[in-house]
């Protein structure tokens, strides 16, 4: 991220709250219509955000230090937006696990499939393509 002067404790947590923001538009908004096409997970009840425990613990931001901008105000740059931006890196990296999980169940890498957003647990399981014979008690 760019900013160009003195860092407050108030920049990273707008940069935080950004990527968690884009990271449960990933992973949690599902948007589920009925027959009608009306929207059926609008209720807090069926509409679920991140908790507390999807933020990862090791969070670290880091700016790019000299930086600068001329036109913008007092040579800042975008922190808040780029954040939120920034978390498709969330459904590249489910996605990636699942290539690996999915070549453990001999499935070839190469293969595409189908993982449309949000990556919620159920899509991620039906993704893996994991049989019942690979669960296995050791």
């Amino acid at each position: 991220m760019y900013y160009a002067k003195k860092s407050k404790p108030s920049v990273f947590d707008s940069i935080e709250g950004g990527f968690i923001m884009g990271q449960g538009y990933w992973t949690c908004e599902d948007l589920v219509h009925n027959g009608e096409g009306e929207l059926i997970t609008d209720r807090s009840w069926n509409y679920h955000v991140p908790q507390a425990r999807d933020i990862p613990l090791d969070f670290r931001v880091y700016f790019k230090r000299n930086s600068y901008n001329p036109i913008g105000v007092l040579g800042s740059k975008a922190t808040g937006e780029p954040a939120t931006c920034m978390a498709v890196c969330v459904a590249f990296a489910i996605r990636d696990a699942l290539v690996a999980s999915r070549a453990d169940s001999t499935l070839p890498s190469t293969t595409w499939f189908n993982i449309d957003g949000a990556h919620t647990i159920d899509r991620i399981v039906l993704a893996a393509s994991t049989k019942l014979e690979e669960f296995l008690l050791m």
